[in-house]
């Protein structure tokens, strides 16, 4: 262990970067503004790589469990790409 070591309190976060965020996730301090947006940033740019989209609010449910065949095609149209 080496002197830098032992004076180190604190941990070191590069704010607004997504390891910034990740590192607001290790250590379990509240993630900063700067660093959830760079986490949304992050995350969206990864669902289009991938061809995931955004969850679409409001939905329509089917009522009752005899129309569950319904929700599959309600849940496929709420989820787009």
């Amino acid at each position: 262990m080496t002197a830098a070591d032992e004076t180190r309190d604190t941990p070191v976060i590069r704010h607004g970067t997504y390891a910034g965020w990740q590192a607001h996730h290790h250590y379990g301090i509240p993630a900063c503004d700067d660093c959830r947006d760079a986490n949304t940033r992050y995350i969206r740019a990864w669902r289009r790589t991938k061809g995931i989209g955004e969850y679409h609010w409001p939905l329509t449910l089917p009522a009752t469990l005899a129309d569950a065949p319904a929700l599959g095609a309600v849940l496929a149209q709420a989820w787009r790409a």
